[in-house]
């Protein structure tokens, strides 16, 4: 198949775009689909003993589809049965020319070929026949009428319409004159079958080209219905594509418009659960929170103490031993008790608070962009 706008000329068939432009192909593809239809009607037609059916059929097929080169072979085949072996031919040189490995065109061709170098020369030996016996014609009418002014005598001579008296005034025999009448009526008869084989070529002829003229007209009429009808497709194709761009678009509009509402939504709840999250503060959680970090920096200290007093043997060093251990005992009942506390009223607020932080969705602009989740979106007093 064959693109209309660019070079490309072996796109596969069934192919509904163009690979090297892109060019929408199905009206084509249309255009060949109907192409193969009128072809098989012209074979059934063929087959059945409508050569003029089918002959049409073909015609319209080969004028759809100029590289269908079977519908050029079935029609080169339908006008050789019209006798019309001149325009066979030449759609046989087209379908070879579209596929010029093709063995049963090129031996149509050569058929053809000598078919009608024998129909020129038996042509021509006509013509020539035909020229012969007028010369003949004219000869014999050149001999007759010298013997008849050479021995016309001088008298008046009977009445011409009297054949006998003619004869014996003028001196010929009967065989002469039968034998006169005989040539020219012999004559006369190839002239009327010359005239008449004329006649026939010309009635012949003249019916041809009005078939021919016919089945332009016809090819002309259903190339601008098929254009007709591509061009309103087309037309709606693009009313279509058109209208559902405006809805697509519209839908758009409306998911963005949708979507920011519900975003600003979210953000109004999300602030105001978070003031109220910050209403709910524990009272006093910095200040426990501070002390817990002060009781760990402590175990850590006396931790310290007693692994640097532990192995010494002195009185004094037994007894600041002593006094890290009870500290250190003491440091972790009451690091236990803020822990136990901060578990109880501080960290079910702050899990709260960072499960609000941390499920913020994206949000998206009008513009179809995502960002990501505000950072400030807690409102505090």
């Amino acid at each position: 198949m064959k693109c209309p706008v660019c070079p490309a000329d072996n796109i596969a068939p069934g192919e509904r775009k163009c690979p090297n432009c892109g060019t929408d192909l199905t009206a084509i593809l249309k255009v060949n689909e109907l192409a193969a239809a009128e072809f098989n009607d012209a074979l059934a037609l063929a087959q059945a003993g409508a050569v003029d059916g089918a002959l049409l059929r073909a015609a319209a097929a080969a004028a759809l589809d100029e590289r269908f080169t079977a519908a050029r072979v079935l029609l080169g085949k339908l006008l050789w049965r019209k006798n019309q072996f001149a325009e066979a031919v030449d759609q046989w040189q087209e379908a070879l020319a579209l596929d010029p490995d093709n063995r049963d065109v090129k031996q149509l061709l050569a058929s053809a070929r000598g078919k009608m170098r024998r129909r020129s020369l038996l042509g021509a030996a006509r013509a020539v026949g035909a020229v012969f016996a007028f010369a003949a014609v004219l000869v014999v009418a050149v001999v007759v009428s010298a013997q008849y002014v050479g021995a016309r005598p001088a008298q008046s001579g009977p009445n011409r319409s009297d054949a006998d008296d003619w004869r014996a005034f003028y001196g010929h025999s009967d065989a002469e004159y039968d034998q006169l009448k005989a040539s020219l009526s012999d004559v006369n008869t190839k002239l009327t079958a010359a005239n008449a084989e004329l006649a026939a070529a010309r009635t012949d002829l003249a019916s041809g080209l009005a078939a021919r003229n016919e089945m332009s007209r016809s090819f002309q009429s259903q190339l601008q219905q098929l254009a007709e009808n591509h061009g309103r497709e087309r037309a709606e194709l693009s009313r279509a594509n058109d209208s559902a761009a405006a809805a697509i678009e519209s839908l758009r509009q409306e998911l963005r418009l949708t979507l920011s509402r519900a975003q600003a939504r979210d953000r109004d709840t999300r602030d105001s659960l978070a003031y109220v999250l910050e209403l709910l503060r524990p009272a006093g959680a910095d200040k426990l929170s501070e002390r817990i970090k002060t009781l760990q920096k402590e175990l850590g200290e006396l931790s310290a103490q007693e692994a640097k007093y532990k192995d010494r043997p002195y009185l004094f060093d037994q007894i600041k031993l002593s006094r890290a251990r009870k500290g250190l005992a003491a440091c972790r009942r009451e690091l236990d008790a803020c822990q136990a506390e901060y578990e109880a009223r501080v960290a079910p607020w702050e899990r709260g608070m960072a499960l609000l932080k941390t499920q913020a969705p994206a949000e998206t602009d009008p513009a179809g962009k995502t960002s990501g989740a505000d950072p400030g979106g807690v409102r505090t007093q």
